[in-house]
């Protein structure tokens, strides 16, 4: 028998480790996103404004309506963070999207000075959309040979 098979003087494996912030937890003390906000003087709150297709194109978008609401501090959109306009790791979900891909994606974001206020103002913002043809079913993708992320095969023999 091999000794990578023996188990350790000294294994870690099968040991109690506490969490790094376990004791934290338990007394409260632990600090969450919501707890760092009350912390720190002057942070601001973000809220999107959210599409109501699960395809669009983005057509319009008026933020003077937000602007108006108290406490809204700014309306984020793409061209407020110049570079890469990606939120995703596989550089296919634009952080401001000109083409909406689902229900729900966010199209700009709303800063205020509360969460209400935020809330509000992305309600404010008047967006047109142009609703798209969406697919929602596994066979209407296949159908319209759309899938997300790689599509890696396995080929044997002389692939030519």
């Amino acid at each position: 028998m091999s000794r990578l098979s023996e188990t350790p003087e000294r294994a870690a494996v099968g040991q109690a480790l506490p969490h790094e912030s376990a004791a934290l937890h338990v007394t409260g003390q632990a600090l969450y996103t919501d707890d760092l906000v009350r912390r720190t003087h002057g942070a601001l709150h973000a809220h999107p404004v959210q599409a109501p297709h699960a395809h669009a194109r983005v057509t319009g978008l008026r933020t003077a309506p937000a602007l108006a609401v108290p406490g809204v501090v700014r309306v984020l959109r793409a061209d407020d963070v110049p570079g890469h306009n990606d939120s995703g790791s596989r550089g296919d979900e634009p952080l401001f999207p000109t083409e909406v891909m689902f229900h729900g994606q966010a199209v700009c974001w709303v800063l205020a000075e509360t969460l209400e206020a935020a809330r509000l103002g992305s309600l404010a913002v008047e967006v047109d959309y142009e609703p798209l043809p969406a697919i929602v079913t596994v066979r209407e993708a296949i159908a319209a040979d759309s899938f997300q992320g790689g599509r890696p095969l396995m080929e044997r023999g002389d692939v030519e």
